[in-house]
């Protein structure tokens, strides 16, 4: 299976091309025992500390694109090989929803959660970037592998970011959050710690209420793909679905596919039906194998999604240039406010 081919700067493809055969070959040394590639594991191990420019401390991000996606992925120790297999997958999720369409053109914002009472740098947000600028978004990731006792890390703090004036996506027409992680998040959020990790004025809050006006930013298309913890596993399940809603919680069924249940949550999103998107793996040559499995893991969602309503591009009809407004990062360095 080939990599995100003209949407992606770079290819994943496990084939080399052989000159004295004139075919391609399996490279069999293209991925670790661990089943991530040997490029992966070289880009994040030559990242000794964080890039302080991913801190959220004082920052406003905006989105002047009609699509988002953002992906908010747990980096810690109990996450084991994932962060490094998602960065391998990166290029086929951003290649198939470019040719499929799930989603017209998104800007892509990727960020990196861990434990504000445990690591260095546990809040860790990249800058909106289409496909092709992804890599270079990724790659001022640390992937730090620590995080805090028990089972729980700061997705909430990650939650209030997002849901903050802080974050503009005003003009997106279509956007979307997943989460992917292990464990819960905890219960409530104190004035000091936004006061320390974000600068600016701010008042102690519930991590419920957060997540319910990230809902209501997102229209409600917030998810949870849950990697699991082991052990704890009902009880970190039951907090999420406690704030999303059972459907909105996908189990991973395993880290090799994490790409194939981002895009089917896309797709769905989309309008296209289960076995519709079945098709879509075959077509991509995914094994029978996964395909029952990220079928059995989408259904429940499957069987509730309210999809996007897809709005007409008048811009494009006309025929004008939109390249400008559609590049969708735009900064500014004004004072962000409180939530």
């Amino acid at each position: 299976m080939g990599g995100g081919g003209g949407w992606y700067d770079r290819d994943t493809s496990d084939y080399d091309y052989d000159k004295k055969s004139k075919t391609y070959k399996k490279e069999k040394d293209s991925k670790t025992s661990k089943g991530f590639s040997k490029e992966a594991e070289q880009k994040f191990s030559s990242r000794a500390s964080a890039d302080s420019s991913t801190f959220p401390k004082d920052r406003v991000i905006i989105c002047d694109g009609e699509n988002l996606l953002i992906i908010i992925f747990d980096d810690t120790g109990s996450m084991r090989s994932f962060p490094k297999i998602f960065w391998d997958k990166m290029p086929m999720i951003a290649g198939q929803i470019g040719e499929k369409k799930y989603l017209e053109d998104p800007l892509i914002g990727i960020a990196a959660v861990g434990d504000i009472f445990s690591d260095s740098a546990p809040l860790q947000i990249c800058d909106l970037s289409q496909a092709k600028g992804l890599d270079i978004q990724l790659q001022r990731l640390w992937l730090e592998g620590n995080g805090g006792s028990f089972d729980t890390e700061s997705y909430e703090l990650m939650a209030y970011f997002y849901a903050s004036d802080r974050f503009d996506i005003s003009k997106a027409k279509n956007a979307v959050v997943i989460f992917i992680g292990d464990e819960r998040f905890y219960d409530d959020i104190k004035e000091k710690d936004l006061k320390e990790h974000f600068g600016g004025q701010h008042q102690g809050v519930s991590s419920k209420e957060i997540f319910g006006k990230l809902k209501e930013k997102f229209k409600d298309n917030v998810f949870l793909v849950h990697r699991e913890y082991g052990g704890n596993d009902e009880r970190v399940v039951k907090q999420w679905q406690g704030v999303l809603s059972k459907e909105k919680v996908v189990i991973l069924p395993e880290d090799l596919a994490i790409g194939d249940i981002i895009l089917g949550i896309l797709a769905l999103l989309k309008g296209i039906t289960l076995d519709e998107y079945a098709k879509d793996m075959k077509e991509r040559e995914q094994t029978a194998s996964r395909i029952e499995k990220v079928t059995k893991a989408l259904k429940l969602f499957a069987g509730s999604v309210n999809p996007f309503k897809i709005e007409k591009d008048d811009n494009k009809d006309k025929g004008n240039d939109t390249s400008a407004t559609n590049s969708g990062i735009k900064k500014r360095n004004k004072k962000p406010g409180r939530i």
